[in-house]
Formats: structure tokens, C-alpha cells, sequence
């Protein structure tokens, strides 16, 4: 992604990694994960479900730093 911005003449000004302030081990988080590797195989298939679902796939790929959150500033010169 940051080649794109380069290769359309931006530059990168600041660039903070949030990661770290994500909160990863909340109760309801740590709940939820373990709910989820025993009920995933249900046939349930609602829309609720699956965010729950989707929801803990992110957290387990941020605690795992499979994915990151960064906050960047981006300048085009003139």
C-alpha cells in the first residue's frame, strides 16, 4: 500500500503503530475465542454469527501480529 502512495508522489510524514493499543485480552474477548473454536462447525449461518465470527479472526491475527493498525501521514509534493 505505501508503494502505491509513493509511486503516486507522496511522501510519508509520520507513521505510528497502534497495534499495541488495541485491547486483545478482554474477558469478553478471551470468551468469545473460546466459544468460537468449539462452535464454529455449528450450521448456524446468520449475519450475527458470522461478525462474531469475523470479529475474533482479526483479534487472533492482531495478537498473533499477523496484522498491524498504523495511523500515517501522507504528503504530496507540490
Amino acid at each position: 500500500m505505501s508503494q502505491i502512495a509513493v509511486n503516486h508522489g507522496f511522501s510519508r510524514v509520520k507513521s505510528v503503530d497502534l497495534t499495541p493499543w488495541v485491547e486483545l485480552h478482554r474477558p469478553r474477548d478471551v470468551l468469545l475465542r473460546a466459544l468460537m473454536s468449539f462452535a464454529r462447525y455449528l450450521p448456524v449461518r446468520n449475519y450475527r454469527w458470522r461478525s462474531l465470527l469475523g470479529g475474533n479472526a482479526l483479534h487472533v491475527a492482531a495478537a498473533e501480529r499477523l496484522i498491524e493498525y498504523h495511523f500515517m501521514v501522507w504528503r504530496r509534493a507540490l
